[in-house]
């Protein structure tokens, strides 16, 4: 009788304990969740550091509208959309309109190759630790975030941006 009371009382244990890590598990995974990055949220600032040593923090870009882009020099759709945003940066980049591309943890000899390649004007900065993308919750190359005046996500798309895509990004803006 003693032995069955202490069984049950050590299978009752283990329950409440396992309970209890799992529940652990659950509420991590639901704020690790509510942290994702939303139309309508703020931006979280960065500062990164540009192909020609010079930090770009977002903040102090003072634009009508910004728009972030990640990206890598192996991504096939990545390398497809870069002249549809130079094309958009030359047509816009005197209407308030400034495009910030974000490197996704390559090397800058790599990145000053790939712009010289396309023939890119617009600024380019490298997350080299991948922590931007990560508070960003970039899971997918290319992503594209538009940003308001304000700060705010007007727009978050990923995979790959035409011209016609981006010139619509900016109607969203008004």
């Amino acid at each position: 009788m003693k032995n069955k009371k202490r069984f049950i009382i050590r299978t009752l244990t283990l329950i409440i304990l396992f309970s209890t890590v799992a529940y652990a598990i659950y509420i991590g995974a639901i704020k690790k969740e509510n942290n994702t990055i939303t139309e309508g949220d703020l931006s979280p600032n960065f500062v990164l550091n540009s192909i020609n040593n010079e930090k770009i923090e977002l903040n102090k870009i003072k634009k009508k509208g910004i728009i972030l882009n990640f990206w890598g020099t192996w991504c096939e759709p990545c390398q497809r959309e870069m002249p549809a945003f130079e094309s958009f940066y030359q047509k816009n980049k005197n209407n308030g309109i400034e495009i910030i591309s974000i490197n996704s943890q390559e090397s800058n000899i790599a990145v000053k190759n790939f712009i010289k390649e396309k023939q890119l004007s617009f600024p380019v900065v490298i997350d080299t630790d991948g922590q931007v993308g990560n508070t960003y919750n970039v899971t997918t190359l290319p992503s594209t975030f538009l940003i308001d005046s304000k700060g705010k996500i007007i727009k978050k798309h990923a995979g790959e941006m035409n011209e016609e895509m981006l010139q619509q990004l900016i109607k969203d803006l008004n």
